[in-house]
């Protein structure tokens, strides 16, 4: 659809309204002067058969016709209008054009009857004996209360209709003049009033393109010109805001650029908003391909984590790409319809970490035949042995026992940091389970004066766990409440919260300072080194049960004080 311009929509407004003005105008002036001039025409053709009707008088009472049409011929060529007389019956008596006596009767007239019934009669119409349009007046001749006869007056219409042509020209003249004159008004005002709106178009086309530079000029029209000033305000503010952030997209590039992680941008249709180098490198995409995720990325592990992303807002997982492993992560941006990404590159520290484990797992493999070996030989030493050599063989087979169980819990937690690690879940009754274990320390609990109870809710479900590792989580707890607690009571609590089975050994122990609880599930950390040392602790015991408790998908927590004892919390999940 073509637009028309604002131009050519006001200027046709204007035009249109002269138009309507130049033909009504016009016709009102016509139809004005014509009734007037007609008006006039007819009272003229009244004053003077009024002025007749005297003369006329006089020539009834001495019937005179013949004279009184002479008369008649006289007057009406004087005054150049047609005079005829009338008598009642309708016959002609005297007429200034025609012989009366080959006039026909013209009683049925209609000027002619008003006359006798004693008013002033008028009409137009055309003239049967002189063959032209007239325009009549008749006066009634009263006599002696009567009205024997009527002279009537007329006037030929094209002396009017001539008079009427002669003022349609003048009219029609003058309006063609004032048409020129207001369509040349109106388009220099259209043209004022357009141009300056044309110029600020002009302005915002050269904005659109990039030139910030460009300014609307000043307007005579006061409004118009308020419109260029705010207009260009609003260009320099636009101008200070793309330079802004021309600026800060510079930024925001060098920063992305400069982070080591693969980072992109996708939209919730797959397409490719924003990347890093790193990601181009990592997922073997051409720095200036087009397209989605799906057709540009080459990696499949990389599609597969995004795709998987968008469809069920998976926020972290691990891949590998290329003999590479990643740790990936995504978040929505702003109102979800996009997802950031980032890879992060692990493949050397997942190369150490095997490394370290490998490590421990041959180091504890290797000792423990050694350490064995010196224990049975120092257990066999001091059979025989006394006095010092007692002494010293005592001291070796302690340490060479406290460095066998370093060794057995270095396994252990390298077995439950392995991935490869299979648990062998069944029902595991934790009543069993720990009235198995309490005998283990019924020595040391005596030694110490402590009493070891035990309360399990009744019906308490069996969880799903591997009974094995289960043992060592629980061992290591009780082991720590009765290592730590110098008097009082260790209590193991076991009850059910839905479909979760909750453990809590609790002891009336030293408790564990606010400080150290956040750390007290690392490897090698201990609160108190030397009382761990003399306990014979090796520090991996509760990093070992917080592996066995995450194998399970189960969590473990702490709740101590310094001096008023400890409780550990494990929830495990109920066998369904």
């Amino acid at each position: 659809m073509k637009r028309k311009s604002i131009f050519t929509r006001v200027f046709r407004g204007y035009l249109l309204v002269i138009l309507l003005v130049l033909i009504i105008v016009p016709i009102m002036i016509y139809s004005t002067v014509r009734s007037r001039f007609t008006e006039a025409a007819l009272d003229d053709l009244e004053r003077t058969a009024s002025a007749l009707c005297p003369l006329v008088s006089s020539y009834i009472e001495s019937s005179s016709f013949f004279v009184l049409d002479s008369i008649i011929d006289d007057l009406g060529s004087r005054l150049g209008i047609r005079i005829t007389v009338i008598a009642r019956d309708g016959m002609v008596l005297a007429d200034s054009e025609k012989n009366p006596d080959e006039m026909e009767n013209h009683r049925t007239r209609t000027e002619v009857i008003q006359a006798f019934n004693g008013m002033t009669g008028s009409s137009s119409r055309y003239s049967e004996t002189l063959r032209q349009e007239m325009l009549y007046s008749a006066v009634p001749v009263i006599q002696n209360d009567s009205i024997p006869m009527v002279v009537r007056t007329s006037f030929f219409s094209t002396q009017i209709r001539t008079t009427f042509y002669q003022l349609a020209e003048k009219i029609f003249f003058a309006a063609l003049v004032v048409l020129s004159l207001a369509t040349a008004i109106a388009w220099f005002h259209t043209k004022k009033l357009t141009e300056p709106i044309r110029m600020l178009a002009e302005v915002s086309t050269r904005v659109k393109n990039g030139n910030f530079s460009a300014r609307a000029g000043p307007s005579s029209t006061s409004e118009l010109n308020e419109l260029s000033i705010s207009f260009n305000d609003t260009i320099a503010r636009i101008q200070d805001l793309v330079e802004n952030l021309s600026t800060r997209n510079k930024q925001d590039q060098a920063i992305l650029q400069s982070i080591v992680e693969g980072l992109a941008v996708v939209d919730h249709e797959g397409n490719i908003i924003m990347v890093n180098s790193e990601f181009n490198n990592i997922s073997d995409r051409k720095n200036d391909s087009d397209g989605t995720f799906m057709e540009t990325v080459n990696s499949p592990g990389i599609r597969d984590f995004i795709k998987q992303a968008f469809e069920d807002g998976t926020s972290t997982g691990k891949i590998e790409s290329d003999g590479r492993n990643y740790i990936c992560s995504s978040a929505t941006v702003g109102d979800g319809q996009r997802r950031v990404f980032t890879f992060r590159d692990v493949t050397e520290l997942t190369k150490l970490a095997k490394m370290k484990k490998d490590f421990a797992v041959n180091v504890s493999h290797e000792l423990r035949t050694p350490l064995t070996s010196i224990k049975g030989f120092t257990e066999t030493l001091l059979e025989n042995a006394s006095g010092d050599d007692k002494s010293f063989l005592e001291i070796i087979s302690r340490n060479s026992e406290r460095l066998i169980n370093l060794v057995k819990d270095v396994q252990t937690l390298s077995e439950m940091e392995d991935s490869s690690t299979i648990l062998e879940i069944e029902r595991v009754n934790l009543q069993d389970l720990i009235e198995g274990i309490i005998p283990l320390f019924r020595e040391k609990v005596a030694e110490k004066g402590l009493d070891l109870k035990m309360e399990i809710s009744k019906n308490t479900p069996p969880v799903r766990g591997d009974r094995f590792r289960l043992e060592q989580v629980f061992v290591n707890l009780i082991s720590n409440a009765v290592n730590y607690t110098d008097s009082g009571t260790v209590t193991v609590k076991v009850k059910a919260r839905g479909n979760r089975i909750v453990t809590a050994v609790s002891d009336t122990g030293c408790g564990i300072p606010q400080e150290h609880q956040s750390r007290i599930f690392e490897r090698f950390y201990v609160v108190n080194r030397s009382r761990s040392r003399s306990m014979g602790g090796t520090g991996l015991g509760l990093a070992i049960v917080k592996h066995i408790v995450a194998l399970h998908e189960g969590s473990v927590n702490v709740n101590s004080s310094s001096g008023s004892g400890t409780i550990f919390t494990v929830t495990l999940s109920a066998f369904s």
